[in-house]
């Protein structure tokens, strides 16, 4: 996530589903987060604000397929 740029990543994510877009986020710096979900569809910012903001500890194993997802 680090090596593409936030446009590219935007591409990639913006017809993911909320939740794995929170999840993705929450994984980037803040500044660069902010600037990705400023960059989504306003009724998709607020699904994903809500799912950031309630997300739990996430499994390892999901983590690691969402980003072979993303490297695919």
């Amino acid at each position: 996530l680090q090596k593409v740029g936030s446009e590219s990543l935007l591409t990639f994510i913006v017809e993911e589903h909320a939740q794995t877009i929170a999840l993705i986020l929450s994984h980037l710096p803040a500044a660069r987060a902010a600037e990705v979900l400023g960059a989504l569809p306003s009724n998709k910012q607020l699904d994903v604000i809500r799912r950031i903001a309630t997300m739990e500890q996430t499994s390892p194993e999901v983590i690691a397929d969402v980003e072979r997802s993303l490297q695919s």
